[in-house]
């Protein structure tokens, strides 16, 4: 795992008392991928009205360059404040400066906002304009790095230990019940059982004898009494996933469950008690629902009695997509079987950081099982590994910014000729990628590959792959 280097309490409080005096908080920049697997995730500070960031750079308090990078300048982009307004302005680097995919023209200052990526070289950064993070990434209930995910951690901390219900609230796929889980984890119910269930699955007929069990003969089909998951739950946790498609006669007797733990279950006569925790969650307008009398008002009041839980889509924390594409991709291969440590091309790094994941979590899942699929075992994830729609959206911005002012990298070895067939345009890209990571190196990049030099040479000039480009003293080492 990558090594953390964040700045400790005492350099934030220094850094927050020189920028009180200025009416500005302490903005700063992640780096999120990098050649050198040392520096992921280190941050710098951007504290004064002027920050110049080039391979050469050493962040206060550190021994160590922020980023080792053979294709940064030394002088490769300039980040200035103006008030609380920050600006990226690329200063005639080699490699050029790209932000949000698309190259900016040297000396033109550009107006960076919250998740804006920079890329530089081999280097990926994420702007935040808020203080970095003290914490870890890896936390159990919710891990990531932005403001808004602090905030709800630190609102967890208060409400695990209670028993009382908890309401989460996102878009489809933000980890609703991977935040769920670990509240039950790390709650006193913890030694009980975890039972997840999506409320819009269950059968309308048959929904309340599911969540509060049933007696024998109460309906057509009962041929048997059933505990329900309420009961089964006991001493656990309970996890309604989209609460608000419940019909209105389950909101009531999960109300009156809610209010004093006790329920009926169907056809019976007499009251039982369980001790499950219940938590909720919904990607609906709930106040919406009520006015249209599609959910209880006092349903939601209940659900409401502590502050529910909202969960940031994965877009507005970029800071957060590669290391939960590296964790989503372990997950997937051990269940395929697979050891390849999580590797990426950075084409891919830019990649997966700047699409728009409007489904979140979920999608950046299937998406990590496309790439899983199609690499090599031995291999890094090459970006004709992803899905097509990704290609084609990393493609159409990186034309759109070349087609701008003529960068050193030309279009002849960024985009493979239309000419090529499948197979051609898989080698193609392997060894582009390989000669670009390795700066030029032939060797090197073969080695990478698993072949000889012979080999690399010949067929980089059957698929009209310039060689010596990449062996420009200017690409190779900027300057």
């Amino acid at each position: 795992m990558a090594i953390h280097e964040l700045p400790t309490a005492r350099d934030l409080k220094i850094l927050r008392d020189h920028s009180e005096g200025s009416g500005s908080s302490v903005a700063h920049l992640r780096l999120v991928a990098s050649t050198d697997q040392h520096n992921i995730d280190r941050t710098l500070l951007l504290n004064t009205t002027e920050v110049v960031v080039g391979r050469d750079l050493i962040p206060p308090g550190s021994s160590r360059p922020m980023c080792d990078d053979g294709l940064m300048s030394r002088r490769h982009f300039v980040i200035s404040r103006t008030g609380f307004t920050y600006h990226i302005t690329d200063v005639e680097s080699t490699n050029g400066t790209f932000l949000d995919g698309h190259r900016l023209r040297s000396h033109t200052p550009a107006t960076l906002t919250h998740g804006s990526v920079i890329r530089s070289g081999n280097s990926l950064f994420v702007f935040n304009p808020t203080e970095p993070s003290m914490e870890p990434w890896d936390h159990p209930i919710l891990p990531g790095y932005g403001p808004a995910l602090c905030r709800v951690r630190d609102w967890l901390r208060r409400i695990v230990p209670l028993s009382l219900p908890v309401l989460l609230l996102g878009e489809t796929g933000t980890g609703k019940e991977y935040v769920a889980l670990g509240i039950h984890r790390t709650s006193s119910a913890s030694g009980g059982p975890f039972i997840p269930v999506n409320c819009g699955e269950l059968e309308r007929q048959l929904a309340r004898s599911e969540l509060f069990g049933a007696i024998r003969g109460a309906y057509t089909g009962a041929v048997e009494s059933r505990s329900g998951l309420v009961a089964d739950a006991a001493n656990g946790t309970l996890f309604l996933d989209e609460v608000g498609e419940l019909d209105l006669d389950v909101q009531k007797s999960l109300l009156r469950f809610l209010q004093d733990g006790s329920y009926r279950p169907v056809g019976g006569n007499t009251e039982r008690r369980s001790t499950a925790r219940i938590i909720t969650a919904t990607n609906m307008d709930l106040e919406c629902a009520v006015k249209e009398n599609r959910f209880r008002e006092d349903l939601l009041a209940r659900l409401r009695s502590v502050e529910p839980i909202c969960l940031p889509p994965l877009r507005s924390r970029r800071e957060d997509i590669l290391r939960w594409s590296e964790k989503l991709l372990a997950e997937t291969q051990h269940k395929m079987g697979i050891q390849r440590p999580a590797h990426y091309d950075m084409d891919v790094c830019e990649a997966l950081v700047l699409e728009p994941w409007s489904r979140n979590l979920r999608e950046l899942q299937e998406t990590m099982l496309t790439a899983a699929l199609r690499a090599d075992n031995t291999k890094p994830i090459l970006l004709h590994h992803l899905p097509e729609p990704i290609q084609k959206r990393f493609h159409d911005r990186r034309t759109r910014a070349h087609n701008d002012n003529n960068p050193i990298f030309a279009n002849t070895y960024l985009h493979p000729p239309p000419s090529l067939d499948t197979v051609q345009k898989k080698d193609w890209e392997e060894i582009t990628s390989a000669l670009l990571q390795n700066e030029g190196n032939v060797s090197k990049a073969a080695e990478t590959l698993g072949k000889n030099r012979r080999w690399l040479y010949r067929r980089a000039q059957s698929l009209g792959i310039d060689v010596d480009q990449f062996r420009n003293p200017a690409v190779k080492e900027g300057v």
